[in-house]
């Protein structure tokens, strides 16, 4: 086994049981409330399946991918066959720390704005300072992500800090 291999067979799996407990944690929390409105726990169950699903692919793909020849499945050629440029790791890092400097700015914010515009906030930072995406694609993307966002929390009558706005249902 690689030693490429390993790492992602290693970190499919921690990935695989932090989100079996996250699962199991939303479960403890509870589905739905008295009221019928969808309990604390409803999210943690979702995102842990999710994560757990996903982890299990990326382990069962990586027990079946033969490496090219010479080439270790990480230095292996993307599906779509372009040629990437090697990964600077100071650049990675860079992302990675705005990436969650942004990220709790926009947690920071919350109670303040409400979920829906701090989540909208952080999406459109990400999209433009991380991704450097241009700026009328960035808008795009973030106005249908906080669309699709503010309709899974209006219509599943999920609790989130409102705000000054009701953006969510006022709750």
């Amino acid at each position: 086994m690689a030693a490429a291999e390993h790492w992602e067979r290693a970190g499919a799996a921690t990935l695989f049981a932090i989100g079996v407990g996250a699962a199991i944690g939303g479960v403890r929390y509870g589905l739905s409330q008295d009221t019928g409105a969808v309990g604390p726990g409803f999210m943690p169950l979702l995102a842990g399946m999710l994560l757990a699903g996903g982890s299990l692919t990326v382990l069962l793909r990586v027990g079946r991918q033969a490496p090219s020849p010479g080439n270790t499945p990480a230095e292996a050629v993307p599906a779509d066959g372009a040629e990437r440029p090697p990964v600077d790791r100071r650049v990675a890092i860079r992302q990675i720390v705005l990436a969650l400097v942004i990220m709790g700015i926009g947690a920071g914010l919350m109670s303040l704005v409400g979920f829906i515009i701090a989540a909208a906030g952080i999406v459109f930072c990400t999209l433009v300072v991380v991704e450097r995406l241009a700026l009328w694609r960035a808008v795009t993307a973030t106005v249908v992500i906080t669309a699709m966002l503010w309709l899974v929390v209006h219509f599943l009558l999920i609790p989130v800090p409102a705000g000054p706005f009701f953006l969510a249902g006022g709750r």
